[in-house]
């Protein structure tokens, strides 16, 4: 009877605490770097914050509320409207977050080893997302909004969940290493983007279809290199991008826009690949060579 009571006990007591931790914060913090003396429950599993917020109080979330899962600041103002560089790093228990309305800037490192975050909403306002900001954090989708322009260096390596990407219209940029090792399928860029850094998609080994944008000017080093089921990919510039001779290791069967075969030949580094004239599939024997 006394082993039974104990266990009754164990078990109402798990309950209990697991009723205190699901509980749901709300706070409106009037003055940057006072959200520590006004949240009365930090152990609290889900907050909404309204008003300004600077990086102390962004300290205040990664290192004081240990419970966290979904972080709302929506209606914040941060300082610079810019979420600041290791804002929110190694919180690994969260899971979701809905970014400032205003925010134009995500920080260098903001998200890294956020390996539980698999929500996170953009505002419309963002303009860049910055070094590591999401390195191996636990996205498995991002739809990134209309005016985002550049994507920085690493933003979302070794994000291994990632399996999709809605890239905005007005995208400029893609740093090196943005994507490496993600579990991407298929792209479309959009025509706006002009520049794809180095290790961009390294060793992105689900990668099937890709469509390289009319407006695209470099596809740096190593870009899609280790890509071995990306085996052809299709350009719409009438003009030859700037690639180097391993830009490309597996991909060798390039579909361009008609009448544009013999200038793509002619440009460096793209004669050593096959280059079909139009978007009209043909039977083509390639052989891959391992070094």
């Amino acid at each position: 009877m006394k082993k039974i009571t104990t266990l009754l006990t164990a078990i109402i007591g798990m309950a209990l605490m697991n009723q205190v931790s699901a509980t749901h914060v709300t706070v409106e913090v009037p003055t940057a770097g006072q959200l520590s003396s006004l949240v009365q429950d930090a152990n609290c599993d889900s907050i909404t914050i309204s008003g300004n917020l600077d990086g102390n109080d962004f300290w205040f979330i990664r290192e004081q509320m240990p419970n966290l899962i979904y972080l709302n600041i929506g209606k914040v103002t941060v300082t610079g409207n810019k979420l600041p560089n290791s804002g929110l790093s190694s919180k690994k228990t969260l899971q979701k977050v809905i970014l400032p309305d205003n925010l134009e800037t995500i920080g260098n490192n903001a998200f890294i080893y956020c390996s539980s975050l698999k929500d996170i909403t953009f505002p419309k306002s963002l303009v860049t997302i910055e070094y590591n900001a999401f390195y191996q954090s636990g996205l498995t989708e991002a739809t990134l909004p209309d005016n985002l322009k550049d994507i920085g260096d690493a933003a979302f390596y070794e994000c291994y969940n990632l399996k999709k990407v809605d890239f905005p219209e007005k995208l400029v940029s893609i740093g090196n290493s943005a994507f490496c090792q993600c579990n991407l399928s298929e792209i479309a860029f959009p025509d706006s983007l002009k520049t794809i850094g180095s290790y961009a998609f390294y060793k992105c080994q689900q990668l099937q279809k890709v469509t390289f944008p009319e407006k695209l000017e470099v596809i740096d080093n190593y870009a899609f290199s280790e890509c071995f089921r990306l085996l052809a990919a299709t350009l719409k510039s009438k003009t030859a991008p700037t690639i180097s001779d391993n830009t490309f290791n597996f991909t060798k069967i390039f579909y361009v826009p008609k009448g544009t075969a013999k200038a793509y030949k002619d440009a460096s580094y793209w004669s050593n690949l096959v280059i079909i004239d139009g978007d009209t599939p043909k039977k083509i024997t390639v052989t891959l060579t391992t070094a």
